[in-house]
């Protein structure tokens, strides 16, 4: 969600969670950070993304107790995870085309740009990190 909503809409959600989640429950949240690392010029010009802090956005919801971690996913290479991710990038692109798709990508280019961006990612060995956080409600 990070990625489409702004965040005071993403505030508002947790506000939401939290109302209907019961006193010493606990919230997880889980978000992918798509800019990946060691991504090469293609993979950089087409995602735009802010760094994520879940921790931040949990604090500032009131939750308590709050842990945050990530884990990095290799992005078509690595084997099977590789594969799987790879897939799941592939499945962004065409699902996020009007939030990725800007002037300066051609309908041609844009068409052609999953192909792309996993060919440089598997060369580069791209990887991409996945955070999560949990945090405690207290009413």
């Amino acid at each position: 969600m990070v990625l489409t909503l702004p965040k005071d809409k993403i505030l508002w959600i947790m506000d939401e969670i939290k109302r209907v989640t019961k006193d010493g429950g606990y919230i997880e949240w889980v978000e992918s950070y798509l800019k990946g690392v060691r991504c090469g010029p293609i993979m950089t010009k087409a995602i735009n993304q802010n760094s994520l802090h879940l921790d931040s956005l949990m604090s500032t919801a009131g939750l308590e107790d709050i842990e945050e971690d990530f884990k990095s996913l290799p992005i078509g290479w690595g084997g099977p995870l590789g594969d799987l991710f790879s897939g799941y990038v592939r499945a962004l692109f065409v699902s996020f085309r009007a939030f990725i798709q800007r002037d300066d990508f051609s309908d041609a280019d844009y068409a052609a740009l999953p192909d792309q961006v996993l060919a440089e990612c598997a060369q580069a060995k791209s990887f991409a990190n996945w955070y999560y956080a949990c945090g405690r409600v207290r009413k």
